[in-house]
């Protein structure tokens, strides 16, 4: 069920010191409210755990445009794969807060809002789990190429094939 009409959380791993999100929002200001909003909440709970004061980040969080097709599944592979990359777990299944259960294992996850487009993947949700597995596997296998190829797209701003980066750039320019 949706909760939020301004944004769709897709994907998202919280790690010890950053987090990140596969969001589609309804518009550039609710992206930007969204991310306030989070913000916002999360440093306050800080600052209050830990008596603190002042900034909590130390920068404005990064939003890039994405491509439909595969390039969503990516992203959210990078997104998942986080704490494994990072040596904190060695296995993405291991790591409890990622989107990576709802969509591999079917577990509820209050925070995904599922959208059909983004993990089209089968026509049950065991298949769509296990094809999700499955692809998921086949990223890993890929790791170091895949993840230069993101974040080298992510540097600048949009994740797509050639076509889609041309017609963004003409776009927004």
């Amino acid at each position: 069920q949706k909760r939020n009409p301004l944004i769709r959380i897709l994907s998202y791993c919280v790690m010890p010191n950053h987090y990140h999100f596969l969001i589609q929002p309804q518009s550039s200001q609710d992206l930007a409210k969204f991310m306030h909003a989070v913000m916002f909440v999360y440093a306050r709970y800080i600052q209050r755990k830990y008596n603190k004061v002042g900034h909590i980040w130390q920068g404005r969080y990064k939003s890039s445009l994405i491509e439909k097709e595969d390039y969503l599944l990516r992203c959210g592979y990078y997104i998942e794969d986080n704490p494994r990359r990072a040596g904190l777990v060695k296995e993405l299944r291991d790591w409890r807060w990622s989107s990576y259960h709802f969509y591999a294992y079917g577990r509820p996850d209050p925070v995904v809002d599922m959208d059909e487009e983004y993990i089209n993947l089968g026509q049950t949700g065991e298949e769509r789990q296990l094809n999700y597995q499955e692809r998921m596997g086949e990223f890993k296998a890929q790791d170091k190429k895949l993840v230069f190829f993101i974040r080298q797209k992510l540097d600048h701003g949009i994740l797509g094939s050639e076509e889609f980066t041309k017609e963004m750039v003409e776009r927004f320019s």
